[in-house]
């Protein structure tokens, strides 16, 4: 496992992914609130509108600069302004790595925090992030942070 917190590694070229993601409504994303039409933060998997087919450019990119690692879980994460993901720890076998952050969209008042430090991660960037640490996410701005992820583990 990475005993970081969050590392800038890359930079890359969002436009392909974010070119494909932004006509989707947020209306079609998971966790969406029927009730009252809130949407909340929500998460996808890989298999959601073709991701793993639409993301393997940046997986190809990002492989060989992380050791060539076994990849899995490809997802989108979307936080909506005013909302939040509360502290919170993920827990995985030794085989786990690190998770890759690749921000599609931000603002200045969206910020990821390990341990209670704030980090706020660009566009046009690969992160290395440690899940296992405690972890949340604040969107206090006025625009979605929404955020490509995926899993590394020892080969």
């Amino acid at each position: 496992m990475w005993e970081g917190t969050v590392e800038k590694f890359a930079e890359v070229d969002t436009k392909p992914l974010t070119d494909w993601l932004l006509p989707i409504p947020f209306e079609v994303w998971p966790q969406q609130n029927p009730a009252n039409q809130e949407l909340k933060p929500a998460m996808t998997n890989e298999s959601w509108y073709g991701l793993k087919g639409v993301s393997d450019y940046l997986i190809d990119k990002l492989h060989p600069l992380l050791g060539a690692p076994k990849i899995r879980d490809r997802m989108l994460s979307v936080v909506m302004p005013g909302h939040d993901i509360s502290p919170h720890r993920d827990i995985f076998g030794p085989e786990w790595i690190c998770r890759v952050h690749v921000p599609l969209t931000t603002n200045s008042w969206a910020t990821f925090m390990v341990e209670s430090v704030p980090y706020w991660m660009g566009v046009g960037y690969a992160y290395k992030v440690n899940i296992s640490k405690v972890h949340a996410v604040v969107n206090n701005g006025r625009t979605p942070r929404i955020h490509f992820m995926f899993d590394c583990y020892v080969a």
